[in-house]
């Protein structure tokens, strides 16, 4: 998996990822390859309030083709610190 961050300022995160997986399944004559990918940002409100916006993209490729997939995830909150 390779993951970077970077402050962008002061208040502003960015963050990416990319990793790979790949799964033989056990009793099953079958091969799975997993890519995921992610980005994301944080951003400080204040010192105990941060807003994130997150996008991940998952393809699986699999030798039975019943088993592929592409999934697409959009994360938006808030996070609360004390």
């Amino acid at each position: 998996m390779f993951y970077y961050m970077a402050h962008v300022d002061r208040n502003l995160m960015l963050s990416a990822s990319l990793g790979y997986e790949r799964a033989d399944i056990e009793g099953a004559d079958r091969t799975d390859d997993i890519y995921t990918g992610k980005i994301g940002a944080e951003y400080t409100i204040n010192k105990n309030v941060l807003f994130t916006l997150g996008y991940e993209r998952q393809e699986r490729f699999s030798t039975d083709p019943d088993y592929e997939m592409q999934a697409n995830r959009y994360t938006a909150g808030l996070k609360i610190r004390f």
